[in-house]
């Protein structure tokens, strides 16, 4: 991509922007004559009366071109000269005007992230914006971009436990948003209350549980007089042998087999990733004619309890919740903990104690982070001192 600035006619500047094959041009509502113009430079000349207010208009311009341009392209778009056009002169007119209200640039936000976020993560965007809406209405405050000191830090906390009874958990995932917001609001020049950055993300470790090699084999066995519950055990099973997300399982057809391995797009990355193909995996791919179920994972999450309760999968298991520092305890059978994302944290657990090479797995499950990868390994108390014990022994 190439940005270059020329004078037109009646003194106007022209923008034109060379990319990917593509010419764009068009005014910006600068003028300049010609013999002000350094046509080497392409700036208004220094000895111009205007000079540094033209040219710092321009690198302004220049800026949001780019800015603009990566927009699409992160998103794998090579955009139209119409469409890229017109969306550097909304751009432009947002920077000049600031127009955009707090909620009007979050609902942009959300908008733009369409294009290259998981239906999940735009669904966390939608329902904190709307939290944040709720709660100023409670709290009589103006959402705008003022607002965010330590004071809304404590009505906000306030509501999150006491109006709306979420755990710690989940009201750090509201905060976390909501600095992401902030964070590209900054990058377009706008100014939110810096106290935003002093927002403390809480996070506490869940009690999320993973099925050993056993407790899989168990539900693998179960013959069922309904076809709902058998689907939702076989997609359940493809995800304690793959690793994959339950996203990416949905994805999954003839053309993600590629040799011994399985290969999909990830729709939280938007990048591939490979995992084994094992028997199993492919007798159920076989099965459906991969074309697998389509279930809801709201659906998927109720009944695999009932097929984790078929299977006998009922020990009691202790669960503990937050809502601020107020702790509670109870003890429920395993089963009705399973998820979904069970499958995945099972896969990652059950190699991992094998011990499979860390690497090895994150390439496979396409974390980044370690840090990040090992919170999906669930190992009990139990289990941690018997395999330590065996290393001292052996």
């Amino acid at each position: 991509m190439k940005v270059n600035f020329y004078i037109g006619t009646r003194d106007n500047i022209l923008l034109s922007i060379s990319y990917n094959g593509k010419r764009l041009q068009t005014t910006i509502g600068l003028q300049c004559s010609k013999k002000n113009w350094n046509s080497n430079k392409k700036r208004v000349k220094s000895s111009a009366s205007n000079s540094m207010d033209i040219n710092k208009a321009l690198d302004n311009v220049e800026h949001i071109s780019k800015m603009v341009y990566y927009e699409f392209h992160s998103s794998n778009k090579i955009p139209c000269v119409k469409a890229f056009k017109n969306q550097i002169h909304l751009t432009l007119k947002g920077k000049e005007n600031n127009e955009l209200t707090f909620i009007e640039f979050f609902n942009d936000f959300i908008s733009k992230s369409e294009n290259n976020k998981a239906k999940s993560t735009i669904a966390d965007y939608r329902y904190t914006l709307n939290s944040l809406k709720e709660c100023s209405s409670i709290f009589k405050f103006d959402l705008n971009w003022d607002c965010f000191d330590m004071k809304f830090y404590d009505d906000y906390m306030s509501y999150q436990f006491s109006y709306k009874k979420n755990s710690d958990n989940l009201f750090g995932k509201r905060i976390k948003v909501l600095k992401t917001v902030l964070n590209k609001a900054v990058d377009y020049d706008y100014r939110p209350n810096p106290s935003y950055k002093k927002f403390k993300v809480l996070q506490r470790e869940s009690d999320d549980i993973y099925l050993n090699d056993e407790e899989i084999k168990e539900i693998a066995s179960l013959s069922f007089d309904r076809k709902d519950l058998e689907e939702v055990r076989d997609l359940f099973l493809i995800g304690c042998y793959t690793g994959l997300r339950y996203s990416d399982i949905q994805q999954l057809d003839r053309e993600s087999v590629k040799e011994n391995q399985l290969k999909v797009r990830c729709k939280k990355t938007n990048k591939f990733i490979a995992t084994l193909l094992i028997e199993p995996t492919f007798d159920i791919l076989c099965k459906y004619e991969f074309c697998l179920p389509n279930v809801h994972n709201t659906i998927f999450n109720r009944k695999i309890k009932e097929v984790g309760k078929l299977a006998r999968i009922d020990s009691l298991q202790e669960t503990e919740n937050y809502i601020g520092i107020k702790r509670t305890v109870q003890k429920v059978p395993k089963y009705e903990l399973i998820t979904a994302h069970t499958s995945r944290r099972s896969f990652v657990t059950n190699l991992y104690k094998k011990g499979a090479n860390v690497v090895g797995l994150m390439s496979i499950t396409g974390h980044k982070k370690e840090s990040t990868f090992l919170r999906y390994v669930k190992i009990t108390k139990e289990e941690s001192l018997q395999q330590i014990s065996d290393l001292i022994i052996s």
